[in-house]
């Protein structure tokens, strides 16, 4: 059986991997601490609030 894992990397320059290939990934500036705040908090539910504070 196969297993792809997704990497993302949000220190220094962000990548995106799968299955150890890079995924082109391009976003404002503002995306990145949403994107992180949804990585570390992906156990509970986000308050659209709480995201929009965020961009």
């Amino acid at each position: 059986m196969l297993s792809f894992v997704l990497r993302i990397h949000l220190l220094g320059r962000p990548r995106l991997e799968w299955g150890g290939e890079p995924i082109p990934f391009s976003a404002r500036p503002k995306v990145l601490p949403l994107l992180g705040f949804l990585l570390l908090h992906s156990a509970a539910p986000t308050h659209l609030h709480t995201a929009r504070s965020l961009l």
